[in-house]
Formats: structure tokens, C-alpha cells, sequence
């Protein structure tokens, strides 16, 4: 774990302590020693708060010099998920594709988590990261595409938020979540490259809301993902391994000039569950992107991956076209061969 220190006043830790010091008036800023490399963490009770709980820990690490994407990390119900923004697996991968991230803590009164609640909660995220591109001094991150990793409720946020603003967000995932908004996604949201995750031995509302949303989005061409999990329950299972290999790929091939440093962004072996899984670097430093209005993502066309059957596990190029029911969307070879062992197993 990394080492944290908080005080009321500053600890002068180089220039970015410095840029940070006239917002201690306004959030309590921690500087802390990842295991990756020395990063800004901030942490935020948004002014604008449409939620009865909403603690946000927002960590920028130092070798990020321009934010091109944000990270947004959102635990199940009632969860406090602020202590992943300083896991070393995550914040590899911020500096990998240049990231900040977003960690969640959000709760309400009611004892079930219903879609309003998930709406809200995006309505909170966007507005920490409003307060946080202030306090960073990184203009850029307000309008910086996002992607999503969450569990459970988590990844109905995540659904939910792109449901609503699907040129905002990078890649997404739907993780054993429960509850989800009505209505059919946008053909903006099709194109959004999402991994849903299904634990076949989870409740059968659970089961059934994946299914039906995920197999209406796949007949519509949506460039999605589907990883079931044969002896899971509700249970986290591989979606942290599997869902960081996903957003690793998405990220390199969405946002804007190339993949960043060449660096692994795979943690050393026996740190974590992802130990065991392929490093995938997919370019050198690219021109970087943020700052303005609008980032526009690239596109990933359905025809330039690969399909794999949900039953066999066999993957074609996506080129020679075929049945969309029944399959999987995968974005390129790397993580067509992780998902098509995974199935056959």
C-alpha cells in the first residue's frame, strides 16, 4: 500500500505541491508515494452533489504531464471505492495512456440502488472532475474522455453514464449490476467498445437484465463484449483482470494519438490478480490530446475486429461478417485470444 501523509499544512514535495497548495482551501489534498511513481491526490466533496454521499479521491500521477482520458473507478452499493485510485495495477495504467483517475464513494439513503441513484451518481462524477481540473491545474481534464471500470452497482453507473453521454466515454464496463435506465441505447452508444460481465450463478434478475441488454445491443451492431463467468456469483470474479486488459486495448485504440510510453503497464508478478496477464504495449508517444471542448474518440468499426461464439469460444476475423447473435465483439487479436481461452476453459 502506498504511503500517505496529511496535514493541515503543506509539504513542499516539488512542483506539483506547489500548484496544489492554494486549493487547500477548498478540498483536503494528500500526497502520496505509489508504488509507480510520485502522484497529486486530491480529495473531493463536490459542491454540486445530486446524491446523499459523494467522496471522490482523485489522484494524478506525476509522470502524467497532459491528461488525455479519466479513469473513473466506482465500487458496488454503499461501497467506499477511493482506496483503488492508489492501487499500483490502475495507476500503471493512467500513466501508460496519460490518465487521471476518478475513485468512488457514493451512497444514499435508500436501501437498494435504483437507476435514478446511478443517474445521479454521473452527475456527481462530472462534477468532481470539474472541481478536480481546478485543483490539478490540468484545464483539460473537465472535458477529457472517461472510461469506466465498476462492480455491481458500479457498473450500472458506468452503463447508465454512457447511456447518457456516449461521445464522453472511452470504454466501458457492466459488471454484475442489477438495475439499468429504460429506453434503447443511442447508435452513438453502440459505438462505444463495452465488456458486460456475468456471473452464471448470480441472481436471475442479474442474469436476465445483462442478457437482454447486452444481446439488444449486439443485434444493432454495438461493438460489445460478453465474459461469463461459469462459477461466479456476484462476486468481483475476473472482471478486474479481464476489464483492465479490455480497457488497455480500448484506450489505445479510442483516444486520439496513439498509446504513450512503451513501458509495461503490467504489474510485477505476485502484486495482484493481473500479474498473469499479457503486458500489451501498442505504440510510442503519440501527440496529445485534451483541452478543448471536445475530444473526439476514434471510431472502431465492427468489421476491423474479431467475433468470437459465446458457445465455443472459436473467434473469426470480424471482416468475413456472419450472425451477431450468440457472439462476442473483441477489438483486436491480443485480446481475441484472452477472451477465447477464458471461454474455453
Amino acid at each position: 500500500m502506498p504511503i500517505s501523509f496529511l496535514s493541515p499544512s503543506v509539504f513542499f514535495l516539488g512542483h506539483r505541491v506547489a500548484r496544489a497548495a492554494a486549493a487547500l482551501c477548498v478540498a483536503t489534498v494528500l500526497f502520496a508515494l505509489p508504488q509507480v511513481s510520485l502522484a497529486a491526490t486530491f480529495e473531493i466533496t463536490p459542491k454540486d452533489k445530486p446524491i446523499e454521499t459523494a467522496d471522490f479521491r482523485c489522484v494524478l500521477p506525476d509522470s502524467v504531464t497532459k491528461v488525455r482520458g479519466v479513469l473513473v473507478l466506482v465500487p458496488g452499493a454503499f461501497g467506499d471505492g477511493r482506496n483503488m485510485a492508489t492501487e499500483r495495477d490502475w495507476q500503471a495504467l493512467a500513466e501508460k495512456h496519460q490518465l487521471a483517475i476518478v475513485a468512488c464513494s457514493m451512497k444514499n439513503k435508500e436501501k437498494d440502488w435504483s437507476y435514478q441513484t446511478a443517474a445521479n451518481a454521473g452527475k456527481a462524477i462530472l462534477s468532481a472532475i470539474k472541481e478536480f481540473a481546478v485543483l490539478s491545474k490540468h484545464p483539460e481534464i473537465e472535458n477529457a474522455p472517461l472510461a469506466f471500470w465498476g462492480h455491481s452497482a458500479g457498473g450500472q453507473v458506468a452503463y447508465n453514464f454512457t447511456l447518457a453521454h456516449p461521445r464522453r466515454v472511452a470504454a466501458f464496463t457492466v459488471n454484475k449490476g442489477a438495475t439499468y435506465e429504460g429506453g434503447s441505447p443511442s447508435n452513438d452508444m453502440l459505438k462505444v467498445p463495452g465488456i458486460f460481465f456475468l456471473g452464471s450463478k448470480d441472481s436471475k434478475e442479474r442474469v436476465d437484465n445483462i442478457t437482454n441488454i447486452y444481446e439488444g445491443g449486439r443485434r444493432r451492431g454495438a461493438v460489445w463484449c460478453l465474459v461469463v463467468e461459469k462459477d461466479e456469483g456476484h462476486g468481483v470474479g475476473v472482471s478486474k483482470r479481464m476489464g483492465y486488459q479490455f480497457l488497455d486495448n480500448a484506450l489505445a485504440a479510442r483516444l486520439p494519438g496513439g498509446t504513450p510510453g512503451g513501458g509495461s503497464s503490467t504489474p510485477a508478478a505476485g502484486s495482484s490478480p493481473l500479474s498473469d496477464f499479457p503486458d500489451l504495449n501498442t505504440g510510442g508517444r503519440g501527440p496529445v490530446s485534451g483541452g478543448g471542448p471536445e475530444v473526439k474518440l476514434n471510431d472502431l468499426p465492427e468489421k476491423d475486429g474479431f467475433i468470437g461464439n459465446l458457445k465455443t469460444g472459436e473467434v473469426t476475423p470480424g471482416a468475413n461478417g456472419g450472425s451477431r447473435t450468440g457472439t462476442s465483439w473483441l477489438l483486436n487479436k491480443d485480446f481475441a485470444t484472452a477472451w477465447s481461452d477464458f471461454v474455453k476453459k
